[in-house]
């Protein structure tokens, strides 16, 4: 966890967008996404992080239409190099993903489609870095996409090859590499993040 917290306080752009999502304080929010595996996978090689935009979770079943969302991102406007935001408020996006409804932030993204985009990232009242990786970091630093057991379980391989072919991350990332082995839940988070990932994880696998 250390060598993420370095890798991404040290990038000005995360610090940016760190300190934007933590000033709007939406509801059970965490960056993921593409900030991370950008900023990361740039540290280990010589390219520089593109983004298409900055992924924002949150979670807040009182206001779910989509039409928020679109507010925040407007309200949030653009980083100091012009990447627009998405945020998506997670209690909604189960239909998206075909899921059952989620029940948090944190169940959404143990529900993620690769063990990288399930990493989230935010601060605490406290201005602590807390990071929430369910599966792990290897895959971010061994630069390896690879999918979920919660994705698979009702989807086939072949979807999850396609989609990593249509985000053209391996023709971007010449050293990252696919593996379509499942990974699984890992028990090496602080105990009660442990205990709500289980949970979540045994909920999310026998639906």
């Amino acid at each position: 966890m250390t060598d993420l917290c370095q890798t991404l306080l040290a990038s000005d752009l995360f610090t940016e967008c760190l300190q934007e999502a933590t000033r709007a304080d939406l509801p059970d929010w965490w960056l993921c996404g593409g900030i991370i595996r950008e900023i990361v996978w740039a540290s280990l090689t010589t390219q520089e992080p593109t983004l298409v935009d900055i992924d924002l979770i949150y979670f807040d079943q009182e206001i779910t239409a989509r039409d928020h969302d679109r507010s925040l991102e407007v309200l949030l406007g653009t980083s100091a190099l012009g990447v627009p935001w998405s945020i998506k408020n997670q209690a909604r996006m189960w239909r998206r993903a075909g899921d059952i409804p989620y029940k948090s932030s944190l169940e959404a993204l143990i529900a993620a489609p690769d063990s990288i985009s399930s990493i989230g990232v935010k601060k605490d009242k406290a201005d602590k870095l807390l990071v929430f990786a369910p599966y792990g970091l290897d895959d971010l630093f061994r630069m390896c996409l690879a999918p979920t057991e919660i994705y698979l379980r009702t989807r086939h391989v072949w979807e999850f090859r396609a989609r990593i072919k249509n985000k053209g991350w391996l023709k971007r990332w010449p050293d990252a590499r696919q593996d379509d082995e499942p990974r699984c839940l890992l028990s090496t988070h602080p105990v009660e993040w442990h205990e709500i990932g289980e949970s979540a994880y045994a909920r999310l696998r026998n639906s």
